[in-house]
């Protein structure tokens, strides 16, 4: 860094970054969300969508699927979550036990109340469904895993609302 505050290539330290902020690694991991919103999108939807130009998202698509987060398949040209984002978002349900633990509550509860039973948690507003056991109903709700909600607009949310003081739901 020269005496202006300039680094080598004349730009000053910091600029277009926020403190304790990785620029590429923000985009990655907001391009990698869309990519699980759905069952595969193409380059362009996703660059529509993440605001990005098409060349920034494909080359970080292409490093994704480098690192197996992100697969292609090139007949379709849909881009979808990869292996190992699916064996680090099971890591934490590992660490938690929720799944397995809550499946024989969440089986009793369905064949006593023959309606879908659902454990969820909390996260920053939204409930984060992590395990279901789906009734035989004819009409019934279907979460998948990791999937996120408003936690008014389900009964599990409801549920842990229920919980909340009154100035805790004010908020």
């Amino acid at each position: 860094m020269d005496a202006s505050g300039k680094g080598k290539r004349g730009r000053k330290a910091g600029e277009n970054a926020t403190p304790a902020s990785v620029q590429v690694l923000d985009r990655s991991l907001s391009l990698l969300a869309i990519i699980a919103e759905v069952d595969g999108s193409t380059l362009t939807t996703l660059s529509e969508r993440s605001g990005m130009a098409p060349s920034t998202v494909h080359r970080l698509l292409t490093s994704l699927a480098q690192h197996g987060m992100a697969t292609n398949d090139t007949e379709t040209g849909t881009w979808t979550v990869g292996v190992k984002a699916f064996e680090i978002g099971n890591a934490f349900l590992r660490f938690r036990k929720l799944g397995t633990i809550s499946r024989p509550f969440l089986k009793r509860l369905m064949d006593e109340s023959g309606e879908t039973a659902n454990i969820g948690i909390e996260d920053d507003g939204d409930v984060v469904f992590i395990s279901q056991v789906e009734s035989h109903a004819p009409m019934r709700a279907f979460f998948r895993p990791g999937r996120r909600g408003p936690i008014h607009a389900s009964g599990i949310g409801k549920a842990i609302l229920s919980t909340w003081s009154d100035t805790e739901i004010a908020k």
